[in-house]
């Protein structure tokens, strides 16, 4: 059934959410209709104001991690800071460093930096430390390294 929805209404990222039209009798609609899709008689809730994280139709590429940073931002910078602590320890990890400004940050319409993206599929958002890092990625991915314990703070 959710493979059936997911086709109707063409979604590429999950959660997805779906409101009937009666979401347009709400007094306050108006106010917060911007952040929705008309698709039929339904209202679908963008995918970066949902909160959605799964690329559903993107291929699953194990052991691949992706940063999209924004030249000169200071999120960014320190994300870049927190993962050399995981890269140093996951050497066999195929990684890639994305500007906000290249098609793939478009195509996957990343608006917030840092995004980190696992597997090719499941992206999570903001500086994070080296442990959570990890805990991100070894949550889709069975390495020997995932038993490392990282630091904690951020650099």
């Amino acid at each position: 059934e959710g493979k059936s929805i997911s086709q109707k209404f063409n979604a590429e990222l999950l959660p997805l959410y779906i409101l009937d039209e009666n979401i347009t009798k709400k007094q306050s609609f108006s106010q917060f209709k911007q952040v929705f899709v008309k698709k039929g008689n339904f209202y679908v809730l963008g995918g970066n104001t949902a909160g959605s994280a799964f690329y559903l139709t993107r291929e699953n590429i194990p052991n691949r991690l992706d940063l999209f940073i924004k030249p000169g931002d200071e999120a960014s910078i320190k994300a870049e800071k927190n993962l050399v602590e995981f890269l140093d320890a996951f050497r066999e990890t195929k990684f890639e460093r994305h500007l906000s400004t290249e098609n793939l940050a478009k195509e996957l319409d990343i608006k917030t930096f840092p995004t980190f993206l696992v597997n090719n599929r499941v992206k999570f958002a903001g500086v994070h430390t080296a442990e959570t890092i990890k805990n991100n990625f070894c949550k889709l991915n069975k390495l020997p390294a995932c038993e490392k314990i990282m630091s904690k703070g951020l650099a």
